[in-house]
């Protein structure tokens, strides 16, 4: 296990116990190949901002860098300008007068690119939520690699617990390929639980070499569309796979989650939290952030309030609806089409949902709830139509402010019809009883307007 410095999207940082030249020295080891899948099996984009000078940009603190894409996905292309053979902080200076300073535009990508433009990605199998990975088919570069026939290679990164069910070997980190045995799958297997256990959403990676792959998915034979139109073969294609390794990513909660779910919980307001994560990352991230109390471990069983999509669903639907009406819960490996479930049956017990989502996915359980709420920087047009009300800030604490709000304006409101009744009430039942009983007229426009003139 190594550790990795630096935060945010900047480039700037090391990994514990490998050197840069490892990739260079070891040309077919794993820190190799880790860099090669991470860079290719990716769709997002590091970005420098040349414009940005101010105080704090000059100390390296990230702002100077940003992303397009998923997070997770740009988190992995920070790692490999951290673990690639290129020491970007060696090269960079503040000193804008310096005229061997490099633009944050240009060191952004460096080690990625050093990577990237060996090879020629000329085939993409989309992620999928059944087998829990996307993979890239590619091809060297140089002529002397590509004239040979299997010279391509299949790159996949994905859930590790998924991607190892469909490994049969793996690789050390001298470049050797070993079998997949039960102890060496077992080990494995423990340490993806450990990076679970300390919130850290578990990447796992792996390829396949040319010579295992199916010929008419080689560049070379113009095949591979017709072999990649059926979206249910990607699985077998990655299959037979040999294990690289994994990465653990911290994507701790912004300051003030914590405090704001409290504030839920002494509102009365109960937290669901429906995610993709593994069972054990979900349980601890609940935990940080207070859904969960910290005596909860993730070895428990689900009377705890931690669930799999597939488990919470297969029990039978009294049992779900009883679990649904009392305390925080939390949902892990979830489907998107739970989360409109889920909204109905909370419906239909009478609780009022307000749903968050930002993806197009997202959309027909925004419109279902109650109250649905988009993400105005990360969320798609069609998660905002979808939605009743659109967070310009993606916080959740400002979820909790709204709510506060609407109840205090609902209290005034309150407030302000009690005092008109009281206020007039005696003035009601005396016009009106003397209207019903026949006698004179008891106030005059001129009394009635004194009157709420003094009591108000």
């Amino acid at each position: 296990e190594h550790n990795v410095t630096g935060s945010s999207y900047s480039p700037f940082g090391s990994v514990s116990g490998i050197e840069r030249e490892e990739s260079i020295s070891i040309p077919n080891g794993t820190v190799a190949d880790a860099n090669v899948i991470m860079t290719l099996c990716n769709d997002a984009r590091l970005i420098g901002n040349d414009d940005i000078a101010d105080e704090r940009a000059t100390k390296r603190d990230g702002e100077q860098f940003t992303i397009e894409g998923e997070p997770t996905e740009a988190s992995l292309l920070c790692l490999v300008e951290k673990l690639g053979p290129i020491d970007t902080a060696a090269d960079f200076t503040t000193d804008t007068d310096s005229p061997e300073r490099l633009n944050p535009s240009s060191i952004a990508s460096r080690n990625n690119r050093h990577f990237a433009k060996n090879y020629d990605r000329y085939a993409t199998l989309e992620f999928d939520r059944k087998r829990k990975s996307m993979s890239v088919l590619c091809s060297p570069i140089d002529e002397a690699r590509t004239s040979t026939d299997g010279s391509c290679q299949l790159f996949v990164k994905g859930a590790p617990n998924s991607l190892l069910q469909r490994c049969n070997k793996a690789k050390l980190r001298n470049g050797e390929v070993v079998q997949l045995t039960p102890e060496l799958r077992q080990q494995i297997d423990k340490s993806i639980a450990s990076i679970g256990d300390r919130a850290l959403r578990c990447i796992g990676l792996a390829k396949k070499d040319g010579s295992s792959l199916d010929p008419r998915l080689w560049k070379e034979h113009q095949q591979y569309n017709d072999c990649l139109k059926d979206p249910n073969t990607f699985a077998e294609i990655e299959s037979d796979l040999t294990f690289i390794g994994m990465v653990g990513i911290k994507d701790p909660a912004r300051e003030g989650v914590a405090e704001s779910i409290e504030l839920c919980k002494r509102a009365g307001i109960r937290v669901i939290m429906i995610t993709g994560d593994a069972k054990a990352t979900a349980i601890a991230i609940a935990k940080d952030v207070g859904i969960f109390e910290d005596n909860l471990h993730p070895s428990t069983d689900n009377s705890q309030g931690a669930f799999e999509g597939r488990e919470f669903f297969a029990l039978p639907e009294s049992q779900q609806l009883d679990i649904l009406r009392t305390g925080n819960l939390v949902i892990c490996r979830a489907e998107p089409s739970d989360k409109q479930r889920l909204v109905k049956m909370l419906q239909s017990i009478g609780e009022i949902p307000a749903m968050t989502g930002d993806g197009v996915n997202d959309a027909p359980a925004l419109q279902q709830a109650s109250i649905g709420v988009a993400m105005g920087i990360s969320g798609t047009d069609v998660a905002k139509e979808a939605a009743d009300m659109v967070l310009v800030d993606d916080n959740f604490s400002t979820i909790v402010d709204a709510v506060e709000e609407g109840r205090c304006i609902y209290a005034n409101m309150q407030a302000f019809i009690n005092f008109l009744i009281t206020c007039n009430i005696g003035e009601v039942i005396s016009v009106f009883l003397a209207a019903i009983l026949g006698l004179p007229q008891l106030f005059s426009p001129l009394m009635l307007l004194w009157c709420n003139l003094a009591t108000d």
